[in-house]
Protein backbone atom coordinates (compact mmCIF):
# COMPACT_ATOMS: atom_id res chain seq x y z
CA UNK A 1 0.00 0.00 0.00
CA UNK A 2 3.03 2.76 0.70
CA UNK A 3 4.81 1.41 -2.58
CA UNK A 4 1.42 1.92 -4.64
CA UNK A 5 0.77 5.27 -3.02
CA UNK A 6 4.52 6.78 -3.35
CA UNK A 7 4.48 5.87 -6.78
CA UNK A 8 1.05 7.27 -7.18
CA UNK A 9 2.28 10.14 -6.00
CA UNK A 10 5.64 10.62 -7.62
CA UNK A 11 6.55 8.38 -10.38
CA UNK A 12 2.77 8.64 -12.15
CA UNK A 13 3.05 12.81 -12.30
CA UNK A 14 6.67 12.42 -13.77
CA UNK A 15 5.50 10.16 -16.32
CA UNK A 16 2.49 12.26 -16.97
CA UNK A 17 4.55 15.21 -17.71
CA UNK A 18 7.36 13.53 -20.08
CA UNK A 19 4.31 12.45 -21.88
CA UNK A 20 2.49 15.99 -22.03
CA UNK A 21 5.24 18.77 -20.76
CA UNK A 22 3.79 22.07 -20.34
CA UNK A 23 5.95 25.16 -19.23
CA UNK A 24 4.54 25.29 -15.55
CA UNK A 25 6.59 25.68 -12.07
CA UNK A 26 5.00 23.76 -9.30
CA UNK A 27 5.41 26.29 -6.55
CA UNK A 28 3.09 24.62 -4.19
CA UNK A 29 4.65 21.43 -3.11
CA UNK A 30 6.59 20.58 -0.07
CA UNK A 31 10.13 20.24 0.61
CA UNK A 32 9.54 16.71 1.55
CA UNK A 33 7.27 16.32 -1.87
CA UNK A 34 9.91 18.19 -3.94
CA UNK A 35 12.57 15.55 -2.53
CA UNK A 36 10.37 12.56 -3.20
CA UNK A 37 10.17 12.96 -6.80
CA UNK A 38 14.04 14.46 -6.98
CA UNK A 39 14.11 10.50 -5.39
CA UNK A 40 11.78 8.81 -8.07
CA UNK A 41 14.02 10.43 -11.08
CA UNK A 42 17.42 10.08 -9.91
CA UNK A 43 16.17 6.45 -9.56
CA UNK A 44 14.97 6.28 -13.23
CA UNK A 45 18.08 8.33 -14.57
CA UNK A 46 20.51 5.07 -12.49
CA UNK A 47 18.16 2.66 -13.97
CA UNK A 48 18.58 3.60 -18.03
CA UNK A 49 22.05 4.57 -17.08
CA UNK A 50 23.09 1.40 -15.82
CA UNK A 51 21.13 -0.45 -18.40
CA UNK A 52 22.63 1.65 -21.22
CA UNK A 53 26.06 0.66 -19.99
CA UNK A 54 25.27 -2.97 -20.28
CA UNK A 55 24.15 -2.47 -23.68
CA UNK A 56 27.00 -0.62 -25.04
CA UNK A 57 29.29 -3.52 -23.61
CA UNK A 58 27.16 -6.08 -25.65
CA UNK A 59 28.18 -3.68 -29.03
CA UNK A 60 31.61 -3.09 -28.37
CA UNK A 61 32.01 -7.31 -28.15
CA UNK A 62 30.97 -7.17 -31.37
CA UNK A 63 33.27 -5.11 -32.34
CA UNK A 64 31.11 -2.32 -34.19
CA UNK A 65 32.79 0.67 -32.09
CA UNK A 66 35.53 0.65 -29.39
CA UNK A 67 33.84 2.44 -26.35
CA UNK A 68 37.09 2.94 -24.84
CA UNK A 69 38.12 5.26 -27.71
CA UNK A 70 36.24 8.06 -25.75
CA UNK A 71 36.85 11.77 -24.82
CA UNK A 72 35.30 11.06 -21.22
CA UNK A 73 37.56 8.09 -20.99
CA UNK A 74 40.85 9.89 -21.56
CA UNK A 75 39.39 12.99 -19.27
CA UNK A 76 39.47 10.23 -16.00
CA UNK A 77 42.38 8.60 -17.89
CA UNK A 78 44.93 11.51 -18.43
CA UNK A 79 43.98 14.47 -15.94
CA UNK A 80 44.49 14.86 -12.57
CA UNK A 81 41.76 13.79 -9.90
CA UNK A 82 41.48 17.45 -8.44
CA UNK A 83 40.73 18.74 -12.35
CA UNK A 84 38.21 16.08 -12.92
CA UNK A 85 36.26 16.60 -9.84
CA UNK A 86 35.94 20.24 -10.17
CA UNK A 87 35.24 20.37 -13.65
CA UNK A 88 33.43 17.14 -14.61
CA UNK A 89 31.16 17.41 -11.44
CA UNK A 90 30.57 20.84 -11.00
CA UNK A 91 31.90 23.19 -13.80
CA UNK A 92 30.41 21.17 -16.67
CA UNK A 93 26.85 20.50 -15.21
CA UNK A 94 26.76 24.03 -14.63
CA UNK A 95 27.90 25.14 -17.95
CA UNK A 96 25.57 22.22 -19.67
CA UNK A 97 22.47 22.90 -17.59
CA UNK A 98 22.66 27.03 -18.65
CA UNK A 99 23.17 25.83 -22.32
CA UNK A 100 19.94 23.26 -22.48
CA UNK A 101 17.82 23.85 -19.68
CA UNK A 102 17.83 27.02 -18.32
CA UNK A 103 16.02 28.70 -21.00
CA UNK A 104 13.09 25.82 -20.99
CA UNK A 105 10.84 28.77 -18.85
CA UNK A 106 9.78 31.34 -20.95
CA UNK A 107 10.56 34.19 -18.93
CA UNK A 108 13.96 32.91 -18.79
CA UNK A 109 14.26 32.61 -22.36
CA UNK A 110 16.24 35.88 -22.84
CA UNK A 111 16.34 36.23 -26.54
CA UNK A 112 12.49 36.28 -26.63
CA UNK A 113 11.88 38.47 -23.12
CA UNK A 114 14.29 41.01 -25.37
CA UNK A 115 11.98 40.77 -28.24
CA UNK A 116 9.05 41.14 -26.04
CA UNK A 117 10.41 44.20 -24.29
CA UNK A 118 11.03 45.83 -27.57
CA UNK A 119 7.35 45.13 -28.47
CA UNK A 120 6.19 47.13 -25.43
CA UNK A 121 7.25 50.42 -27.40
CA UNK A 122 4.79 50.00 -29.55
CA UNK A 123 0.99 51.22 -29.15
CA UNK A 124 -0.92 49.34 -26.23
CA UNK A 125 -3.03 46.70 -28.07
CA UNK A 126 -0.72 46.22 -30.81
CA UNK A 127 1.58 44.71 -28.09
CA UNK A 128 -0.55 43.09 -25.93
CA UNK A 129 -1.47 41.08 -29.07
CA UNK A 130 2.23 40.30 -30.26
CA UNK A 131 2.56 39.23 -26.36
CA UNK A 132 0.18 36.83 -26.61
CA UNK A 133 0.54 35.03 -29.78
CA UNK A 134 4.06 34.59 -28.89
CA UNK A 135 2.78 33.31 -25.67
CA UNK A 136 0.30 31.15 -27.17
CA UNK A 137 2.92 29.11 -29.82
CA UNK A 138 5.38 29.32 -27.15
CA UNK A 139 2.80 27.01 -25.33
CA UNK A 140 1.55 25.43 -28.21
CA UNK A 141 5.19 24.17 -29.36
CA UNK A 142 5.94 23.48 -25.92
CA UNK A 143 6.42 19.31 -26.10
CA UNK A 144 8.53 20.38 -29.70
CA UNK A 145 11.03 22.65 -27.13
CA UNK A 146 11.07 20.23 -24.50
CA UNK A 147 11.68 17.22 -26.79
CA UNK A 148 14.55 19.23 -28.98
CA UNK A 149 16.41 20.48 -25.81
CA UNK A 150 16.97 16.82 -24.42
CA UNK A 151 17.88 15.65 -28.14
CA UNK A 152 20.19 18.16 -28.44
CA UNK A 153 21.66 17.60 -24.89
CA UNK A 154 21.87 13.83 -26.41
CA UNK A 155 23.49 14.78 -29.56
CA UNK A 156 26.40 16.82 -28.33
CA UNK A 157 27.33 13.78 -26.01
CA UNK A 158 28.48 12.27 -29.36
CA UNK A 159 30.78 14.59 -29.81
CA UNK A 160 32.71 12.09 -27.01
CA UNK A 161 33.20 9.47 -29.53
CA UNK A 162 35.35 9.51 -32.90
CA UNK A 163 32.70 9.97 -35.03
CA UNK A 164 32.87 6.79 -37.72
CA UNK A 165 30.31 4.75 -40.07
CA UNK A 166 29.20 2.71 -37.03
CA UNK A 167 28.71 5.48 -34.19
CA UNK A 168 26.28 7.49 -36.87
CA UNK A 169 24.39 4.15 -37.07
CA UNK A 170 24.22 3.53 -33.61
CA UNK A 171 23.39 7.11 -32.70
CA UNK A 172 19.94 6.21 -31.70
CA UNK A 173 21.24 3.88 -28.88
CA UNK A 174 24.42 6.05 -28.01
CA UNK A 175 23.03 8.92 -27.34
CA UNK A 176 19.55 7.32 -25.72
CA UNK A 177 20.81 7.68 -21.73
CA UNK A 178 21.77 11.52 -22.09
CA UNK A 179 18.33 12.06 -24.03
CA UNK A 180 16.71 10.64 -21.05
CA UNK A 181 18.49 12.28 -18.69
CA UNK A 182 17.84 15.55 -20.60
CA UNK A 183 14.03 14.89 -19.85
CA UNK A 184 14.67 14.23 -16.29
CA UNK A 185 16.53 16.96 -15.80
CA UNK A 186 14.24 19.23 -17.47
CA UNK A 187 11.45 17.81 -15.62
CA UNK A 188 13.08 18.55 -12.34
CA UNK A 189 14.07 22.38 -13.88
CA UNK A 190 10.61 23.49 -15.07
CA UNK A 191 8.44 21.99 -12.24
CA UNK A 192 10.49 23.16 -9.55
CA UNK A 193 13.77 25.44 -10.67
CA UNK A 194 17.02 25.51 -11.96
CA UNK A 195 18.63 24.39 -8.73
CA UNK A 196 17.38 21.20 -8.35
CA UNK A 197 17.64 20.08 -11.93
CA UNK A 198 21.62 21.20 -11.70
CA UNK A 199 21.55 18.75 -8.50
CA UNK A 200 20.82 15.84 -10.51
CA UNK A 201 23.31 16.65 -12.87
CA UNK A 202 26.36 17.02 -10.49
CA UNK A 203 24.87 13.79 -8.47
CA UNK A 204 24.92 12.02 -12.13
CA UNK A 205 28.00 13.06 -12.85
CA UNK A 206 29.64 12.79 -9.38
CA UNK A 207 28.62 8.99 -9.28
CA UNK A 208 29.50 7.97 -12.81
CA UNK A 209 33.03 9.61 -12.82
CA UNK A 210 33.87 8.39 -9.15
CA UNK A 211 33.42 4.66 -10.53
CA UNK A 212 36.27 4.53 -13.12
CA UNK A 213 38.61 7.16 -10.66
CA UNK A 214 38.25 4.53 -7.53
CA UNK A 215 39.22 1.59 -10.33
CA UNK A 216 42.39 3.63 -12.24
CA UNK A 217 44.17 4.24 -8.33
CA UNK A 218 47.21 2.11 -8.08
CA UNK A 219 48.45 0.11 -10.86
CA UNK A 220 46.57 -0.55 -14.23
CA UNK A 221 48.13 -2.97 -17.26
CA UNK A 222 47.93 -2.00 -20.29
CA UNK A 223 50.47 -3.84 -22.48
CA UNK A 224 52.05 -7.49 -21.68
CA UNK A 225 53.63 -9.05 -24.43
CA UNK A 226 56.76 -11.92 -24.31
CA UNK A 227 57.94 -13.46 -27.35
CA UNK A 228 61.30 -15.05 -28.32
CA UNK A 229 63.41 -12.14 -28.62
CA UNK A 230 61.82 -9.63 -25.95
CA UNK A 231 59.52 -8.71 -23.16
CA UNK A 232 57.49 -5.41 -22.89
CA UNK A 233 55.08 -5.07 -19.73
CA UNK A 234 53.61 -1.60 -19.33
CA UNK A 235 51.34 -0.14 -16.92
CA UNK A 236 49.83 3.58 -15.85
CA UNK A 237 49.75 4.40 -12.42
CA UNK A 238 47.66 7.14 -11.18
CA UNK A 239 47.39 8.83 -7.58
CA UNK A 240 50.18 6.25 -6.42
CA UNK A 241 53.61 6.69 -5.02
CA UNK A 242 56.25 9.19 -5.64
CA UNK A 243 59.03 7.12 -5.63
CA UNK A 244 60.53 7.21 -9.24
CA UNK A 245 63.66 5.49 -10.81
CA UNK A 246 64.58 4.95 -14.74
CA UNK A 247 67.46 1.95 -14.73
CA UNK A 248 68.66 0.64 -17.81
CA UNK A 249 71.51 -0.84 -19.40
CA UNK A 250 74.22 0.79 -21.89
CA UNK A 251 72.64 -1.20 -24.87
CA UNK A 252 68.87 -0.71 -23.93
CA UNK A 253 68.12 -4.38 -24.06
CA UNK A 254 66.81 -3.67 -20.87
CA UNK A 255 64.91 -1.02 -19.39
CA UNK A 256 63.26 -0.59 -15.98
CA UNK A 257 60.98 2.41 -15.66
CA UNK A 258 59.07 2.91 -12.24
CA UNK A 259 56.64 5.93 -11.75
CA UNK A 260 58.20 7.98 -14.43
CA UNK A 261 56.26 10.60 -16.55
CA UNK A 262 55.71 9.73 -19.98
CA UNK A 263 57.23 13.19 -21.00
CA UNK A 264 60.08 12.71 -19.00
CA UNK A 265 61.06 9.21 -20.72
CA UNK A 266 60.12 10.09 -24.59
CA UNK A 267 63.37 12.28 -24.32
CA UNK A 268 65.33 9.57 -22.92
CA UNK A 269 64.13 6.97 -25.61
CA UNK A 270 64.92 9.82 -28.40
CA UNK A 271 68.03 10.46 -26.49
CA UNK A 272 67.16 14.69 -26.85
CA UNK A 273 67.14 17.07 -24.07
CA UNK A 274 63.15 17.78 -23.02
CA UNK A 275 63.93 21.45 -23.79
CA UNK A 276 63.86 20.46 -27.56
CA UNK A 277 60.46 18.16 -27.50
CA UNK A 278 57.12 20.16 -27.52
CA UNK A 279 53.64 18.32 -26.77
CA UNK A 280 50.29 18.82 -28.51
CA UNK A 281 48.57 17.34 -25.50
CA UNK A 282 50.57 18.64 -21.81
CA UNK A 283 48.22 16.73 -19.98
CA UNK A 284 48.60 13.22 -21.64
CA UNK A 285 52.17 14.01 -21.50
CA UNK A 286 52.20 13.93 -17.41
CA UNK A 287 50.79 10.48 -17.35
CA UNK A 288 52.78 8.04 -14.96
CA UNK A 289 54.25 4.52 -16.57
CA UNK A 290 55.63 1.76 -15.19
CA UNK A 291 57.72 0.10 -18.23
CA UNK A 292 59.77 -3.39 -17.92
CA UNK A 293 61.55 -4.45 -20.97
CA UNK A 294 64.41 -6.84 -21.67
CA UNK A 295 65.67 -8.07 -24.91
CA UNK A 296 68.31 -11.08 -26.00
CA UNK A 297 69.27 -8.37 -28.81
CA UNK A 298 72.01 -6.05 -28.21
CA UNK A 299 71.02 -3.25 -30.34
CA UNK A 300 70.40 0.03 -28.76
CA UNK A 301 68.25 1.42 -32.06
CA UNK A 302 66.47 -1.59 -32.39
CA UNK A 303 65.69 -2.13 -28.83
CA UNK A 304 64.46 1.68 -28.30
CA UNK A 305 62.45 1.20 -31.46
CA UNK A 306 60.30 -1.59 -30.37
CA UNK A 307 59.70 0.27 -27.32
CA UNK A 308 58.77 3.65 -29.10
CA UNK A 309 56.47 2.08 -31.56
CA UNK A 310 54.50 0.27 -28.65
CA UNK A 311 53.92 3.36 -27.16
CA UNK A 312 52.97 5.16 -30.46
CA UNK A 313 50.22 2.38 -30.28
CA UNK A 314 49.44 2.89 -27.28
CA UNK A 315 49.00 6.20 -26.62
CA UNK A 316 48.64 7.55 -30.55
CA UNK A 317 50.67 10.39 -31.08
CA UNK A 318 53.54 10.82 -33.87
CA UNK A 319 56.73 12.07 -33.82
CA UNK A 320 57.80 15.18 -35.93
CA UNK A 321 60.92 16.96 -36.85
CA UNK A 322 61.33 20.79 -37.72
CA UNK A 323 63.63 23.61 -37.70
CA UNK A 324 62.75 26.41 -35.57
CA UNK A 325 64.97 29.04 -33.86
CA UNK A 326 65.47 28.64 -30.05
CA UNK A 327 66.71 30.22 -27.36
CA UNK A 328 70.05 28.43 -25.63
CA UNK A 329 72.68 29.23 -23.70
CA UNK A 330 76.21 27.66 -24.41
CA UNK A 331 78.24 26.91 -21.50
CA UNK A 332 81.98 28.32 -21.56
CA UNK A 333 85.03 27.40 -19.45
CA UNK A 334 86.45 31.17 -19.04
CA UNK A 335 88.84 30.18 -16.12
CA UNK A 336 90.15 26.32 -16.14
CA UNK A 337 91.99 27.11 -13.56
CA UNK A 338 89.55 28.22 -10.95
CA UNK A 339 87.11 25.14 -12.52
CA UNK A 340 90.11 22.64 -11.99
CA UNK A 341 90.18 23.18 -8.22
CA UNK A 342 86.95 21.42 -8.15
CA UNK A 343 87.66 18.35 -10.87
CA UNK A 344 87.10 14.62 -9.80
CA UNK A 345 89.24 12.07 -7.63
CA UNK A 346 86.96 9.39 -9.37
CA UNK A 347 87.04 10.31 -12.86
CA UNK A 348 87.57 7.00 -14.62
CA UNK A 349 83.88 5.48 -12.74
CA UNK A 350 81.10 5.39 -14.35
CA UNK A 351 79.00 6.74 -11.36
CA UNK A 352 77.71 10.11 -10.90
CA UNK A 353 74.93 11.72 -9.28
CA UNK A 354 73.51 14.96 -9.68
CA UNK A 355 70.76 16.37 -7.17
CA UNK A 356 69.15 19.85 -6.30
CA UNK A 357 66.89 20.14 -2.74
CA UNK A 358 65.61 22.97 -1.54
CA UNK A 359 67.86 25.03 -4.34
CA UNK A 360 70.75 23.43 -3.42
CA UNK A 361 72.27 21.59 -6.43
CA UNK A 362 74.79 18.87 -5.86
CA UNK A 363 76.67 17.31 -8.55
CA UNK A 364 79.41 14.68 -8.14
CA UNK A 365 81.71 12.99 -10.57
CA UNK A 366 79.89 14.17 -13.59
CA UNK A 367 81.40 15.71 -16.85
CA UNK A 368 80.17 19.17 -18.70
CA UNK A 369 77.97 17.53 -21.08
CA UNK A 370 75.71 16.01 -18.14
CA UNK A 371 76.10 18.99 -15.99
CA UNK A 372 74.49 21.08 -19.19
CA UNK A 373 71.56 18.43 -19.52
CA UNK A 374 71.00 18.60 -16.03
CA UNK A 375 71.37 22.10 -15.08
CA UNK A 376 69.27 23.22 -18.49
CA UNK A 377 66.58 20.82 -17.02
CA UNK A 378 66.46 22.44 -13.46
CA UNK A 379 66.44 25.67 -14.98
CA UNK A 380 64.32 24.94 -17.34
CA UNK A 381 66.42 26.93 -20.24
CA UNK A 382 68.47 24.59 -23.26
CA UNK A 383 72.40 24.53 -22.35
CA UNK A 384 74.93 22.82 -24.16
CA UNK A 385 78.52 22.79 -23.30
CA UNK A 386 80.87 24.48 -26.23
CA UNK A 387 82.90 21.65 -26.15
CA UNK A 388 83.12 18.25 -24.42
CA UNK A 389 85.96 16.84 -21.87
CA UNK A 390 86.56 13.89 -20.42
CA UNK A 391 87.11 15.52 -16.95
CA UNK A 392 84.64 15.24 -14.00
CA UNK A 393 83.61 17.52 -11.56
CA UNK A 394 82.12 17.90 -8.32
CA UNK A 395 80.21 21.26 -7.94
CA UNK A 396 77.70 22.02 -4.71
CA UNK A 397 75.55 25.75 -5.13
CA UNK A 398 72.79 27.60 -3.89
CA UNK A 399 70.67 29.19 -6.25
CA UNK A 400 66.69 30.27 -6.59
CA UNK A 401 67.16 31.19 -10.41
CA UNK A 402 69.34 31.09 -13.35
CA UNK A 403 70.36 34.32 -13.30
CA UNK A 404 71.74 34.30 -9.57
CA UNK A 405 72.97 30.60 -10.67
CA UNK A 406 75.22 32.37 -13.52
CA UNK A 407 76.71 34.91 -11.61
CA UNK A 408 77.64 31.94 -8.53
CA UNK A 409 79.03 29.92 -11.83
CA UNK A 410 81.19 32.57 -12.78
CA UNK A 411 82.68 33.42 -9.27
CA UNK A 412 82.78 30.16 -7.72
CA UNK A 413 83.88 27.96 -10.85
CA UNK A 414 84.83 29.93 -13.84
CA UNK A 415 81.95 28.84 -15.97
CA UNK A 416 80.36 31.80 -18.12
CA UNK A 417 76.86 30.93 -20.04
CA UNK A 418 76.37 32.95 -22.95
CA UNK A 419 73.09 33.07 -24.84
CA UNK A 420 72.12 32.69 -28.48
CA UNK A 421 69.59 32.26 -30.82
CA UNK A 422 70.06 29.76 -33.50
CA UNK A 423 67.72 27.29 -35.95
CA UNK A 424 67.41 24.19 -33.84
CA UNK A 425 65.55 20.87 -34.80
CA UNK A 426 62.63 20.71 -32.59
CA UNK A 427 60.53 17.40 -31.97
CA UNK A 428 56.89 17.23 -31.31
CA UNK A 429 55.05 14.59 -30.18
CA UNK A 430 51.82 15.41 -31.92
CA UNK A 431 48.60 13.31 -30.86
CA UNK A 432 46.04 12.18 -33.14
CA UNK A 433 42.62 10.20 -31.98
Amino acid sequence: MIISKFIKENFLPVKEFLLNPVDEEDNNSSKSLKLNRFFVVFLIDMLVSALSVVLLASIQSLNLINIDNNKIIDFIRYYPIEYVLILGVLFIPIIEELIFRFSLRINRFYPLQILLFLNRRFPKDESSIFDNKVRFLWNKYYRVIFYSSALLFGLYHLTNYKITVWVLILTPILIFPQFIFGLLAGYLRVRFGFILGLCLHILHNAIFLAIPLILTIGESEVFNVKTKDYTLIISETKYGGRNNSLNTSTELDSLKVVNIEFKELIPFLLDREKQLIEYSDVIKSSITLNLNYTSSIKNRISNRDKILNKLKQLYKFEIETSKQYKERWVLHIIDSLKLSKFTSAKTQSLTSKMTSKNDKIVIDNSNLEDIAKFLGSHFKNFIIPEKSLGKKYNLTFQATDFEIFRKVALEQFGLQFVQSNLKTEITKIRYVR
